[in-house]
């Protein structure tokens, strides 16, 4: 009976400390995908607010009859406030339908990691909505 207890209790002796290094290896990681995520989520919000601010600009021109050129100012104005790297790409806009239609495009590079550089690509067409003209 002693010998079967002996082989028992020397059975995981080989893997002492296993559970502490997994538990280490797994804050790790969970620490570095929050890293990310503190860097790419800011940009991403204000990405997405800035697009929310050239769909606002851009019913207001067309609803209000602004010329392309208004826009265009209204949208550089807002790219300021959203932290807009210098290299933002407006198109002239487009009247169709009596809708005003403006593409922007930046490229904006995000610090993931120190040795890891993301580039994040805007890129959004508002179309300016028509239902407040009456005809």
């Amino acid at each position: 009976m002693k010998e079967s207890f002996d082989s028992i209790s020397n059975a995981g002796y080989g893997e002492r400390g296993s559970a502490r290094l997994k538990f280490i290896i797994t804050l790790l990681v969970v620490a570095v995908i929050a890293y990310m995520g503190f860097q790419y989520v800011p940009v991403a919000f204000q990405s997405y607010r800035f697009g929310k601010a050239i769909d606002e600009s851009t019913d207001m021109a067309s609803a209000s009859g602004k010329s392309g050129e208004w826009l265009k100012e209204q949208i550089k104005t807002s790219a300021k406030d959203y932290s807009v790297p210098d290299n933002v790409n407006i198109t002239e806009p487009i009247v169709r339908d009596g809708r005003i239609e403006v593409t922007v495009k930046f490229t904006r590079a995000i610090n993931l990691l120190p040795f890891w550089t993301y580039n994040y690509n805007f890129d959004h067409t508002a179309k300016g909505n028509n239902s407040l003209n009456v005809h």
